[in-house]
């Protein structure tokens, strides 16, 4: 049986209702950013990115991460200021009822909930408590916890695992009095993203999806989503992401576009000396076996034919069969397509100083005959009169 049919989704089908998702990613990648934007698609019951269906509810953001004094600006840049906005710091007058004054912000009709940094915490002496009051007076279906370093407390997390099996124990009462719950918990990326978020594995396991982010090179404003494989199946390939400005400047987060399995690609320095090479040799025709030997071994045949390949499918390459192991390689003189690894790969050669090498060149047939090896005159060749 398929569950994807009777599963019910908070956002299809990137996170089921009543599920944890985790997102997590260096710091700086655009996690927060990317659940504030979840927040306010599902808030209005808007379709995230103007593409994934939403139920609408109202959410709860615990921000653990945002300094006080920037907390104002951020909530204002992605849900407006005003009557436009229905998203609340909260902020109690003294002497108020926290319950009371979260029941009032509900019937304003305030969609949005902020809590500012030390506002709340895993290690607090009854976290349960504290989330099943704050959820049920402002009937919240969305929890963002940001992040989980940050509202530890003495837990450790990190580095024990009964510190895991008790915020998988806290989210799970949680839900006695809200099944259908939604609770999106942002992390941190280890320093070897193979292994996926910072600290113990068991992390990752008390998610029912996770999603883990990557910084574009050359594009602060960009980053891509990669959805892992966990206990379901994945549903969405890999996209890209850009956060834009809207007119009265508010900001807006933007589908880009959907990327190759296993998201953007990372461009190697074999990447980028391959395609000098293939940039000096424009029009000649070779095999991987001629590369190798050209480039005096540098590569083995196995490098050399999978960074042709992804250099071809990333649009850096056009390539003519031959015959059956004779290709023709030119650099694709079409208009560059939107492409985080060509771009980065272009300013990688941009560094270099191969800046007009991408078109045809007075000095073309100079450059056709120089080695690899011979670099160190390639600059001052390209720049001849």
């Amino acid at each position: 049986m398929d569950k994807t049919r009777t599963q019910k989704w908070a956002i299809e089908p990137l996170v089921g209702l009543g599920h944890n998702a985790l997102i997590y990613a260096q710091q700086g990648s655009g996690k927060s950013w990317l659940a504030w934007f979840m927040a306010r698609a599902v808030s209005k019951g808007d379709p995230f990115l103007g593409k994934f269906k939403t139920t609408r509810a109202r959410c709860i953001i615990y921000d653990e991460e945002t300094p006080i004094s920037d907390l104002a600006d951020r909530t204002n840049l992605v849900f407006g200021q005003g009557r436009v906005s229905k998203a609340q710091i909260f902020n109690p007058p003294q002497g108020t009822d926290p319950d009371t004054y979260l029941a009032g912000l509900k019937a304003k009709g305030t969609r949005v909930l902020i809590f500012p940094q030390g506002s709340f915490s895993l290690g607090h002496k009854n976290p349960v408590k504290r989330l099943r009051q704050d959820i049920t007076s402002f009937d919240a279906d969305m929890v963002i916890l940001d992040n989980l370093n940050a509202m530890q407390g003495n837990l450790k997390i990190e580095r024990d695992n009964w510190a895991v099996a008790k915020v998988r124990y806290i989210l799970r009462q949680v839900r006695v009095v809200r099944p259908n719950l939604t609770i999106i918990i942002i992390h941190h990326q280890g320093k070897l993203k193979e292994r996926g978020p910072r600290g113990s594995s068991s992390i990752l396991d008390m998610s029912d999806t996770s999603f883990r982010l990557q910084r574009i090179q050359d594009d602060p404003l960009q980053f891509a989503v990669v959805q892992d494989q966990r206990k379901r199946k994945v549903l969405v390939k890999p996209f890209l992401l850009e956060l834009t400005e809207k007119e009265g400047g508010q900001l807006d987060l933007t589908y880009v576009e959907e990327l190759p399995d296993g998201g953007v690609e990372e461009v190697t320095e074999d990447a980028v000396d391959i395609a000098e090479y293939v940039l000096l040799h424009r029009g000649a025709s070779f095999t991987v076996k001629s590369i190798r030997e050209e480039t005096r071994g540098r590569f083995s045949e196995s490098t050399i034919r999978d960074e042709l390949k992804a250099l071809k499918r990333n649009g850096f390459l056009e390539v003519d069969r031959l015959s059956h192991n004779q290709f023709q390689y030119r650099p694709n003189q079409s208009d560059t397509p939107r492409n985080p690894y060509l771009r980065a790969l272009l300013k990688k050669l941009e560094d270099r100083g191969h800046t007009d090498l991408m078109a045809k060149s007075k000095a073309e047939d100079d450059l056709r005959g120089i080695r690899l090896g011979d670099l160190i005159f390639l600059k001052e060749i390209a720049n001849r009169p």
